[in-house]
């Protein structure tokens, strides 16, 4: 009886967790370089975790890298992701 209502009491709370946003965590760990950029204290939920990733991908792709990913993203404590990131070097024109 004690481990059902154990069960129980484990789902429910999860549950309402789930439910309260701006809750979500990142933590970043670099594979190749130092990670610079300022990460906000929460998110409302996972799917605000990508797109900020999805953002920094962009914007170091536009800042002349050759590459920039995020090779893993996973699931690190409750509520709380991390996610891998590895940027290639930036290049430079020589000539045209």
């Amino acid at each position: 009886m004690r481990t059902v209502l154990l069960l129980l009491l484990l789902t429910v709370s999860g549950w309402a967790g789930a439910q309260v946003p701006g809750n979500w965590e990142l933590r970043v760990r670099a594979s190749d370089f130092t990670f610079g950029d300022r990460i906000p204290s929460r998110f409302s939920d996972s799917s605000d975790v990508a797109d900020y990733l999805g953002k920094w991908q962009e914007r170091e792709l536009e800042s002349a890298r050759w590459e920039a990913s995020v090779d893993s993203l996973y699931h690190s404590g409750p509520r709380q992701l991390t996610a891998v990131l590895h940027r290639g070097p930036a290049y430079r024109w020589s000539s045209l």
